[in-house]
């Protein structure tokens, strides 16, 4: 408990209001330590804390982008990314999935996400470094390559 209570205090600094109640490690990323953690309200995601400095928190459903797969936590919030969809002109889609698709030739990360009322979804494109940032968004109509139920 001791544990959970400083990767709460981590997770805060990161901008999040995570209370953590259990957590995984992943293998140490460099000089950052990243851990799975579970919150008290069943959501989660990972910390990516450097060891110095302001760390990262990004929710299950983001967590993709930086090459993650929450394992333990039992819902997935998806807002992250549907405010991703959002800052990139998306305003009709409320994200329900999501799937890591591919790492781009530039380095970028691409994540295709389902929407909750069916219709065909979208591909979100991410700068990952130095933290995770969207950088735009594409129709899987005009995309190919989706997978997800209700985008092929």
């Amino acid at each position: 408990s001791e544990q959970a209570g400083l990767y709460t205090r981590l997770a805060k600094a990161a901008g999040s209001s995570c209370d953590v109640e259990k957590y995984a490690m992943f293998p140490m990323r460099g000089q950052e330590e990243v851990v799975e953690l579970v919150c008290k309200d069943g959501s989660g995601g990972v910390g990516i804390f450097p060891a110095s400095g302001k760390g990262q928190f990004l929710d299950c459903g983001r967590a993709l982008v930086a090459g993650y797969k929450c394992g333990l936590s039992t819902k997935i919030d998806y807002s992250a990314l549907t405010a991703d969809l959002k800052k990139n002109n998306v305003a009709s889609c409320v994200v329900s999935n999501s799937r890591l698709m591919a790492k781009t030739e530039k380095g970028t990360t691409l994540v295709e996400v389902a929407c909750a009322d069916g219709y065909k979804g979208y591909v979100l494109e991410y700068n990952t470094t130095p933290t995770v940032n969207a950088i735009g968004a594409t129709g899987c109509a005009f995309m190919g390559g989706c997978k997800l139920p209700g985008n092929v």
